[in-house]
Formats: C-alpha cells, structure tokens, sequence
C-alpha cells in the first residue's frame, strides 16, 4: 500500500461519533435475522412494551423473549456507552466467553443492549469473536489500562477501525473479496458502503510500519506515541471494523480510555500529533495468513505467551 493511504486524522467532531455510533448498531442489524430485528426495533426503538410487540408480530410474550434473547443481554448498572462497542464476559468457569457485538447502555445504570455471537474461549486461539464487521475477536487486539502510557511496547497487534467508503476494498463479483484472514467476515452492506481501491486493504487486514521507517526524524513527541510506533512495527494493527467516518478508532477496553482521558491534555495532544504522523506510513502485510501469521519468518518479536499458560 503507498503512504498516503490511511486517515491523517486522529481524532473527529461528536457528531462524527454519533453518526458512527448509529452506523455500527445499523451494521449489526443487518446480522440479525428478520424476525429478531423486528423484536428488537419495536421493543427497544419503538418502546413497545413486551404484549404489544408480540400483538403486533402475532407471536406469544415467550416468543418475543426467545427472540430478544439471541440479541440484547443485560447487564448490572455500570457506565453509560454508545452502540458499536464490542464486549466479552467471563463466565463463571473461567474461560468460556459471551461476546456481544453492537453493544449500548443509553442510560447509565439502565439496561444495555447487544447482539450475541458464537462464544469463544479464553484458552482458545483467540481470532473470532463479536467484533461485528469482521468477526474478529472482542478481546484480541484491545489496548488495556497502562499500555502506551508506561512507557513499554504493547506486546500484541493492535485493532483499528478505519472508513470504510474510502479505504476497503470490494469486489461485486466475488463476495469473499471483501474480508481476507484472520477476518471470516465483511459488513453486510459492503457492495455499497465499501469503496477502496487497494485490494490487498481488506476487512482483516494486518497492517505494520516497514522496518525501513526509523524512529529518527519522525519527530515523535511522547511516551505514548513512541510505543505505539515499536508496537506497529513489531506487531501491526488488524482492521477490524468500519469506523464509518475518515477517521482511525483504535481498540481500547473502557477503564484504558478513561484512564488515558486522565492524562494532560497536552499529553494526549501531542499523541494524536504522534498518530497522525505514523497512519501515513503504514502499509499492508500482503503475505499475512493463517501458515504465515505476521508475514512469516522469524518475528521481530517475541509473542506475549497463551493465557492459558
């Protein structure tokens, strides 16, 4: 891919967020099957009670409950947040795992919402999961609180969302162009929401910085951001989902961003700085697969070892 492909911005107005909010809980939509949609629209965008929804569709109150089951999970009162947000819940035996994609709590202290996918494992290999537009794991690739701002590489791939319209690339005639491995997905409307010209910039993409890009002269300005280049070079960043705005969403688990929220606001200016100064440069890792992971050959790095271990 040639410099110059990727967002140059780090960061977007709240309306772009909203707009992208409501993008990816429409995407998660389009999964669901037609009799679960419209249990979910009329209970919870209508704000019909349980009887009136199944009046309407002319099921039983039981039905409408199967059906609601299979895509909204409520959890205790807890923080407020935005749909499109990815969740996986340990279960009691320690490793087994409910993902939830679209995930939403309007309210804080009300009820959230999302959509149930196959539930992965803990020890497993950790590649699919709810990470809705790819099918990527919910877990895998999220930053978690110290990261980047300890001042040591992160030890794993990252995950980043970037525009859709403006960077995927699709092929109408062969709908499994869309998405490339470890993704076994695409987003439901990609023939129309997809507009890249890049064919190896698919869903799942691994994307790194070169080994010829050298920290020297990059002008990097903080701790921050000078992890963040170690960790594109040494791990890459997986595209997982479509941000739905020209703008790069990084994967980050909650208590990470309101921790990062409370640094200096010149500390989190000068990263985005560092960002935008690194998204140019990245390029696709063209020979990434599942017998080549990373591209093959002896890892920059050594991997952060299982879980399980």
């Amino acid at each position: 891919m040639r410099q110059g492909d990727l967002p140059e911005r780090a960061s977007a107005p709240a309306d772009d967020e909203n707009r992208e909010a409501l993008s990816r809980l429409y995407n998660v939509l389009d999964r669901s099957n037609h009799e679960e949609r419209m249990s979910f629209v009329l209970k919870n965008l209508e704000g019909m009670e349980l009887s009136e929804v199944g009046a309407t569709l002319g099921i039983s109150v039981a039905t409408v409950k199967r059906r609601l089951a299979k895509v909204h999970f409520v959890l205790p009162a807890g923080q407020n947040a935005s749909p499109g947000n990815s969740l996986a819940i340990v279960q009691p035996d320690g490793h087994s795992l409910i993902e939830i994609s679209g995930f939403a709590r309007c309210i804080a202290g009300g009820p959230a919402y999302g959509f149930r996918y196959p539930d992965s494992d803990l020890y497993g290999d950790g590649r699919l999961g709810g990470q809705g537009g790819s099918g990527l794991s919910s877990l895998g690739g999220a930053l978690v609180k110290g990261e980047l701002t300890n001042g040591l590489p992160v030890r794993h791939a990252l995950k980043v969302s970037l525009s859709a319209k403006k960077y995927y690339f699709e092929n109408p005639a062969l709908t499994e162009a869309c998405f490339r491995w470890p993704a076994d997905r695409c987003d439901a409307g990609h023939a129309s929401s997809y507009g890249g010209m890049n064919p190896e910039l698919a869903m799942g993409a691994l994307l790194a910085l070169p080994p010829t890009v050298r920290v020297d002269g990059l002008g990097l300005e903080s701790v921050a951001g000078h992890a963040m280049f170690q960790t594109l070079q040494d791990y890459g960043a997986y595209v997982v989902g479509d941000a739905a705005v020209d703008r790069a969403i990084w994967g980050i688990e909650f208590s990470a961003r309101t921790s990062f929220n409370e640094r200096p606001g010149a500390e989190r200016a000068a990263w985005e700085r560092d960002v935008n100064r690194l998204l140019p440069l990245l390029q696709v890792v063209t020979n990434n697969g599942p017998t080549s992971v990373g591209g093959g050959g002896v890892p920059r790095k050594p991997l952060a070892p299982p879980i399980g271990n």
